[in-house]
């Protein structure tokens, strides 16, 4: 008797699952799947639609998809980053000692700077607190006037509408240079050692 009631089960299970596979394949898609307006811009899923409504309710809901671009648009728009290519602005000539490695500094509110996390990647920065610094001028390295020394990434704006410096960018400024120390070079000395570093040419 259990046998034929486990049988009858497994018979029934069979006969919904081709039921429900043939309703799929003659109409395209089941009919208590969401409805979209408008026309998509990725053929998939939005991730930020609840998960009910990506697997489909019966309740007749609708994706507007118009809304959907309109929130991605906002928050593309507030996501901001800055870049800062740091140069050697002194005359003097040093040999290095010390210098920035790479990774993630973080500002405290004092305006200091200390080394958080080695990354290579900028895109895990938490706030505007945090900055990826990618080092260029290693110890044992010279550096001069015009050299460059580092590139700094980080979240939010480091220029005024007037273009302007923030406070925020010249702590980091100088908060990364005082990560800097060197040895006084004898003029002569560096002929033929110093090999200069440029990304952008003015």
């Amino acid at each position: 008797m259990r046998i034929r009631t486990i049988v009858g089960l497994i018979a029934g299970t069979t006969a919904a699952t081709i039921v429900l596979v043939a309703t799929a394949q003659v109409s395209g898609r089941p009919s208590f799947w969401p409805k979209t307006k408008g026309n998509p811009v990725v053929n998939e899923w939005y991730s930020d639609i609840p998960w009910h409504q990506k697997l489909g309710t019966r309740d007749g809901n609708e994706i507007d998809v118009a809304e959907i671009n309109r929130r991605w648009a906002r928050s593309a728009g507030e996501d901001v980053w800055s870049q800062l290519i740091i140069k050697e602005t002194h005359p003097e000539v040093e040999l290095l000692t010390a210098a920035p490695k790479t990774g993630v500094w973080k500002l405290d509110d004092r305006g200091r700077v200390s080394f958080a996390r080695w990354a290579n990647d900028w895109h895990n920065l938490i706030d505007e607190t945090e900055a990826f610094y990618l080092s260029v001028a290693a110890r044992g390295e010279y550096r001069f006037k015009g050299a460059d020394l580092g590139i700094l990434v980080t979240r939010g704006r480091m220029q005024t509408d007037d273009h302007q410096l923030t406070e925020r960018c010249r702590q980091w400024l100088d908060g990364i240079k005082s990560q800097f120390a060197g040895t006084p070079v004898a003029p002569g000395e560096t002929e033929g050692r110093m090999t200069p570093v440029a990304f952008k040419k003015s």
